[in-house]
Protein backbone atom coordinates (compact mmCIF):
# COMPACT_ATOMS: atom_id res chain seq x y z
CA UNK A 1 0.00 0.00 0.00
CA UNK A 2 1.07 3.87 -0.95
CA UNK A 3 0.96 5.73 2.22
CA UNK A 4 1.02 9.64 1.68
CA UNK A 5 1.88 11.78 4.21
CA UNK A 6 2.18 15.66 4.74
CA UNK A 7 5.72 16.72 6.00
CA UNK A 8 7.60 19.46 6.82
CA UNK A 9 10.48 18.00 6.36
CA UNK A 10 11.91 15.52 3.15
CA UNK A 11 12.71 12.38 5.48
CA UNK A 12 10.67 10.16 7.84
CA UNK A 13 11.99 11.67 10.42
CA UNK A 14 10.37 15.17 10.57
CA UNK A 15 7.18 16.18 11.69
CA UNK A 16 3.36 15.65 9.66
CA UNK A 17 2.70 19.09 8.22
CA UNK A 18 -0.13 21.91 9.80
CA UNK A 19 -1.98 22.03 6.78
CA UNK A 20 -2.50 19.33 3.77
CA UNK A 21 -2.31 22.03 0.67
CA UNK A 22 0.33 24.08 2.08
CA UNK A 23 2.64 21.08 3.10
CA UNK A 24 6.12 21.80 1.81
CA UNK A 25 6.99 17.93 1.13
CA UNK A 26 4.68 14.88 0.52
CA UNK A 27 5.83 11.69 1.54
CA UNK A 28 5.10 8.64 -0.68
CA UNK A 29 5.68 5.45 1.63
CA UNK A 30 5.95 2.05 0.84
CA UNK A 31 3.94 0.52 3.82
CA UNK A 32 5.64 -3.18 3.25
CA UNK A 33 9.20 -2.47 2.40
CA UNK A 34 9.13 1.01 3.99
CA UNK A 35 11.36 2.94 1.23
CA UNK A 36 10.22 6.43 0.72
CA UNK A 37 10.28 9.47 -1.77
CA UNK A 38 9.70 12.61 -0.78
CA UNK A 39 8.08 14.91 -3.37
CA UNK A 40 8.22 18.62 -3.15
CA UNK A 41 4.34 20.39 -3.05
CA UNK A 42 4.57 22.68 -5.40
CA UNK A 43 1.71 25.11 -3.70
CA UNK A 44 3.30 25.32 -0.44
CA UNK A 45 4.10 28.58 -0.93
CA UNK A 46 1.09 29.50 -2.61
CA UNK A 47 -2.08 30.77 -0.33
CA UNK A 48 -4.21 30.59 -3.30
CA UNK A 49 -5.85 27.19 -4.44
CA UNK A 50 -3.10 25.11 -2.76
CA UNK A 51 -5.43 22.73 -1.84
CA UNK A 52 -6.13 21.65 -5.70
CA UNK A 53 -2.03 21.65 -5.95
CA UNK A 54 -2.42 18.86 -3.06
CA UNK A 55 -4.90 17.01 -4.13
CA UNK A 56 -3.26 17.13 -7.68
CA UNK A 57 -0.26 15.72 -5.98
CA UNK A 58 -1.61 13.15 -4.13
CA UNK A 59 -3.55 11.62 -6.93
CA UNK A 60 -0.84 11.74 -9.01
CA UNK A 61 1.30 9.77 -6.89
CA UNK A 62 -0.89 7.32 -6.75
CA UNK A 63 -1.20 6.94 -3.26
CA UNK A 64 -4.13 5.03 -1.00
CA UNK A 65 -3.69 6.37 2.31
CA UNK A 66 -3.19 9.67 3.16
CA UNK A 67 -2.16 11.20 6.19
CA UNK A 68 -2.21 14.93 7.36
CA UNK A 69 -3.26 17.50 9.47
CA UNK A 70 -6.03 19.72 8.41
CA UNK A 71 -7.36 19.48 5.19
CA UNK A 72 -10.16 21.58 4.13
CA UNK A 73 -13.55 19.51 2.87
CA UNK A 74 -13.27 19.94 -0.54
CA UNK A 75 -10.00 18.88 -0.82
CA UNK A 76 -11.02 15.68 1.23
CA UNK A 77 -13.59 15.05 -1.15
CA UNK A 78 -11.94 15.12 -4.13
CA UNK A 79 -9.05 12.72 -2.70
CA UNK A 80 -12.51 10.12 -1.23
CA UNK A 81 -14.09 10.23 -4.50
CA UNK A 82 -10.88 8.99 -6.38
CA UNK A 83 -10.31 5.75 -3.50
CA UNK A 84 -7.93 7.55 -1.19
CA UNK A 85 -9.03 7.08 2.49
CA UNK A 86 -8.27 10.41 4.37
CA UNK A 87 -7.15 10.54 8.18
CA UNK A 88 -6.96 14.33 9.04
CA UNK A 89 -5.90 16.46 11.99
CA UNK A 90 -2.87 14.40 12.93
CA UNK A 91 -0.01 15.90 14.52
CA UNK A 92 3.46 14.78 15.98
CA UNK A 93 5.82 12.79 13.91
CA UNK A 94 5.95 11.32 10.61
CA UNK A 95 7.28 8.03 11.81
CA UNK A 96 4.83 7.97 14.63
CA UNK A 97 1.85 8.57 12.61
CA UNK A 98 2.85 5.89 10.36
CA UNK A 99 3.08 3.21 13.01
CA UNK A 100 -0.22 4.78 14.14
CA UNK A 101 -2.28 4.57 11.16
CA UNK A 102 -0.52 3.05 8.06
CA UNK A 103 -3.01 0.42 8.03
CA UNK A 104 -5.71 -0.56 5.55
CA UNK A 105 -8.47 -0.76 7.79
CA UNK A 106 -7.94 2.83 9.72
CA UNK A 107 -10.64 5.08 9.63
CA UNK A 108 -10.15 9.05 9.27
CA UNK A 109 -9.34 10.44 12.72
CA UNK A 110 -11.22 12.93 14.89
CA UNK A 111 -10.37 16.20 15.17
CA UNK A 112 -8.48 16.53 18.66
CA UNK A 113 -9.77 18.73 21.15
CA UNK A 114 -9.78 22.30 21.46
CA UNK A 115 -6.46 23.08 23.71
CA UNK A 116 -5.27 26.08 24.86
CA UNK A 117 -1.58 25.25 24.24
CA UNK A 118 -1.47 23.59 21.50
CA UNK A 119 -3.32 26.71 19.81
CA UNK A 120 -0.50 29.10 20.72
CA UNK A 121 1.75 26.83 19.07
CA UNK A 122 0.10 26.49 15.92
CA UNK A 123 -0.14 30.14 15.68
CA UNK A 124 3.41 30.49 16.49
CA UNK A 125 4.43 28.25 13.61
CA UNK A 126 2.25 30.08 11.58
CA UNK A 127 3.55 33.32 12.51
CA UNK A 128 6.99 32.51 11.99
CA UNK A 129 5.69 30.87 7.94
CA UNK A 130 4.49 34.59 7.43
CA UNK A 131 8.57 35.95 7.58
CA UNK A 132 9.59 34.09 4.88
CA UNK A 133 6.60 35.53 2.59
CA UNK A 134 7.06 39.19 3.80
CA UNK A 135 10.84 38.84 2.91
CA UNK A 136 9.19 37.45 -0.96
CA UNK A 137 7.37 40.32 -1.18
CA UNK A 138 9.88 43.06 -0.14
CA UNK A 139 12.19 41.15 -2.94
CA UNK A 140 9.15 41.23 -5.57
CA UNK A 141 8.84 45.30 -4.87
CA UNK A 142 12.25 45.76 -6.18
CA UNK A 143 12.67 43.89 -9.07
CA UNK A 144 8.57 44.77 -10.56
CA UNK A 145 9.98 48.74 -9.96
CA UNK A 146 13.44 47.44 -11.71
CA UNK A 147 12.50 45.31 -14.37
CA UNK A 148 8.76 46.83 -15.62
CA UNK A 149 9.38 50.76 -16.17
CA UNK A 150 6.04 52.82 -16.67
CA UNK A 151 6.91 53.65 -20.46
CA UNK A 152 6.45 49.56 -20.78
CA UNK A 153 3.14 49.33 -18.84
CA UNK A 154 1.92 52.73 -20.69
CA UNK A 155 2.73 51.14 -23.96
CA UNK A 156 0.78 47.86 -22.52
CA UNK A 157 -2.01 49.30 -21.54
CA UNK A 158 -2.78 52.33 -23.83
CA UNK A 159 -6.22 50.78 -25.33
CA UNK A 160 -9.46 51.88 -23.76
CA UNK A 161 -10.78 50.99 -20.59
CA UNK A 162 -12.59 48.22 -21.67
CA UNK A 163 -9.73 46.68 -23.69
CA UNK A 164 -7.47 47.46 -20.69
CA UNK A 165 -9.56 45.76 -18.31
CA UNK A 166 -9.43 42.68 -20.75
CA UNK A 167 -5.66 43.06 -21.55
CA UNK A 168 -5.55 42.66 -17.49
CA UNK A 169 -8.06 39.85 -17.09
CA UNK A 170 -6.44 37.72 -19.50
CA UNK A 171 -2.31 38.09 -18.06
CA UNK A 172 -3.55 37.55 -14.29
CA UNK A 173 -5.37 34.23 -16.00
CA UNK A 174 -1.66 32.65 -16.64
CA UNK A 175 -0.44 32.48 -13.52
CA UNK A 176 -2.29 31.83 -10.27
CA UNK A 177 -0.46 33.38 -7.52
CA UNK A 178 0.16 34.55 -4.09
CA UNK A 179 -2.94 37.42 -3.16
CA UNK A 180 -0.44 39.36 -1.17
CA UNK A 181 1.66 39.49 -4.75
CA UNK A 182 -0.98 40.61 -6.06
CA UNK A 183 -1.44 43.40 -4.00
CA UNK A 184 2.20 44.29 -4.70
CA UNK A 185 1.82 44.48 -8.30
CA UNK A 186 -1.61 46.38 -8.45
CA UNK A 187 -0.13 49.02 -6.51
CA UNK A 188 2.87 49.43 -8.68
CA UNK A 189 0.63 49.06 -11.97
CA UNK A 190 -1.53 51.97 -10.22
CA UNK A 191 1.76 53.97 -9.33
CA UNK A 192 2.62 53.41 -12.97
CA UNK A 193 -0.60 55.15 -14.68
CA UNK A 194 -2.81 52.00 -15.09
CA UNK A 195 -6.80 52.39 -14.96
CA UNK A 196 -8.66 50.62 -11.83
CA UNK A 197 -10.88 48.59 -14.06
CA UNK A 198 -7.33 46.85 -15.62
CA UNK A 199 -5.83 46.66 -12.17
CA UNK A 200 -8.54 45.28 -10.40
CA UNK A 201 -9.28 43.05 -13.25
CA UNK A 202 -5.49 41.39 -13.15
CA UNK A 203 -5.60 41.14 -9.11
CA UNK A 204 -8.97 39.19 -9.14
CA UNK A 205 -8.08 36.64 -12.10
CA UNK A 206 -4.19 36.17 -10.50
CA UNK A 207 -5.72 34.90 -7.39
CA UNK A 208 -9.27 33.10 -9.44
CA UNK A 209 -7.95 31.46 -13.05
CA UNK A 210 -4.85 29.65 -13.76
CA UNK A 211 -4.21 28.69 -17.26
CA UNK A 212 -0.91 27.49 -16.83
CA UNK A 213 -2.10 24.57 -14.01
CA UNK A 214 -5.13 23.95 -15.93
CA UNK A 215 -4.15 20.67 -17.10
CA UNK A 216 -3.50 19.45 -13.87
CA UNK A 217 -6.95 20.99 -12.45
CA UNK A 218 -8.47 18.57 -15.74
CA UNK A 219 -6.67 15.91 -14.17
CA UNK A 220 -7.55 15.83 -10.76
CA UNK A 221 -11.05 17.61 -10.52
CA UNK A 222 -12.80 16.83 -14.30
CA UNK A 223 -12.40 18.82 -17.60
CA UNK A 224 -16.31 20.26 -16.86
CA UNK A 225 -15.58 21.46 -13.77
CA UNK A 226 -12.04 22.84 -14.31
CA UNK A 227 -13.18 24.45 -17.54
CA UNK A 228 -16.19 26.28 -16.16
CA UNK A 229 -14.83 27.14 -12.72
CA UNK A 230 -11.98 29.35 -14.74
CA UNK A 231 -14.62 30.56 -17.57
CA UNK A 232 -16.75 31.38 -14.69
CA UNK A 233 -13.54 33.55 -12.80
CA UNK A 234 -12.55 35.15 -15.80
CA UNK A 235 -15.93 36.62 -16.26
CA UNK A 236 -16.10 37.68 -12.45
CA UNK A 237 -12.63 39.45 -12.51
CA UNK A 238 -14.18 41.90 -15.70
CA UNK A 239 -17.02 42.18 -14.47
CA UNK A 240 -15.92 42.72 -10.54
CA UNK A 241 -13.47 45.23 -12.29
CA UNK A 242 -16.36 47.28 -14.53
CA UNK A 243 -18.18 47.44 -10.63
CA UNK A 244 -15.17 48.79 -8.77
CA UNK A 245 -14.21 51.45 -11.26
CA UNK A 246 -17.67 52.54 -11.28
CA UNK A 247 -18.06 52.75 -7.80
CA UNK A 248 -14.73 54.60 -7.46
CA UNK A 249 -15.96 57.41 -10.32
CA UNK A 250 -19.22 57.83 -8.22
CA UNK A 251 -17.92 58.06 -4.63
Amino acid sequence: MKIGISAKRPDLEGQVADRFGTAPFLLVVDSETMKFEAVANPGASSASQAGISGVVLAIGNGIDLLITGYISPTAERHLVNNGITVIRQVEGGVMDALERFGKKDTGPSQPAPDEFLPTVKKTAGQFLNIIPVMAGVVLMIGLFQALVGKGLLAAFFSKGEAVNTLLGACVGSLFTGNAVNSYIIGGSLIENGVGIGAVTAFMVAWVSVGIFQLPAEIDALGKRFALTRNGVSFASSIAIAFATALIMRVF
